[in-house]
């Protein structure tokens, strides 16, 4: 409960390089160690994605005839939300947000950003802040502010629900 968002935030790091480091292992098997099972083998196992791509897609090189890489988008949301993250220059990442847009509305994408910067500038200035103060100075804001978050009619995202995407540079 007063752990610090650089402790979390350390404790992340360690988890995911463990995961990356068993990747070949069956998410059924970890699951069946940890004493768990899966309900449903077929749903979604998460709904919100975040992705960073540190390095350049490589290059095809075919003697005599141009070739240069294409990001294909889809239709189709396969998530609530994701959020993609490209470092490929250090010095200017760019990024994308796809969402389903029978999960949420732009409107309320664009405030999830907004309120993600915030909380960014916020642990990036005081990295020792306690995790739920972060949450605390959050509410204090929302409560203080005229704009709340819109909601769409549906709360229920499905693969096939349209994909809306916002790109920043």
């Amino acid at each position: 409960p007063g752990e610090s968002f650089r402790s979390l935030l350390q404790r992340v790091r360690s988890t995911v390089v463990t995961a990356f480091a068993h990747g070949e292992l069956p998410l059924d098997e970890i699951a069946a160690a940890q004493g768990g099972t899966r309900s449903n083998p077929g749903a979604a196992l998460f709904n919100v994605l975040f992705a960073v791509h540190d390095e350049r897609p490589p290059v095809l090189a075919l003697p005599g005839i141009p070739a240069e890489a294409l990001t294909i988008g889809t239709s189709t949301a396969k998530t609530d939300l994701a959020l993609f993250i490209d470092r490929h220059d250090p010095l200017a990442p760019r990024g994308a947000i796809e969402y389903a847009s029978d999960a949420l509305t732009s409107a309320g994408v664009e405030w999830l950003v907004r309120e993600m910067q915030q909380i960014l500038d916020e642990v990036a200035t005081n990295p020792e802040i306690v995790v739920l103060e972060i949450e605390a100075v959050m509410r204090g804001r929302w409560r203080s502010s005229r704009f709340a978050m819109p909601r769409s009619s549906s709360t229920k995202a499905t693969p096939t629900a349209a994909t809306k995407r916002m790109s920043w540079a």
